[in-house]
């Protein structure tokens, strides 16, 4: 169970971010906070750090 909350965890991380830089190079910082890209980016970041609290409470 603690891998796979950790590889969710990874790949959410790793998704948003990618996400996020792509869409700041294309538009720019002004652009992308109104672009529909980077709530999909803060949605992952979020389902990150779901996965990060549920991977410490059970690994402890």
């Amino acid at each position: 169970m603690e891998k796979l909350l950790l590889i969710i965890a990874i790949i959410s991380f790793a998704l948003s971010a990618s996400i996020f830089i792509l869409v700041v190079l294309k538009y720019g910082i002004k652009g992308s906070l109104q672009n529909r890209t980077t709530k999909l980016a803060s949605i992952l970041f979020f389902v990150y750090v779901i996965s990060i609290g549920s991977f410490l409470i059970i690994s402890n």
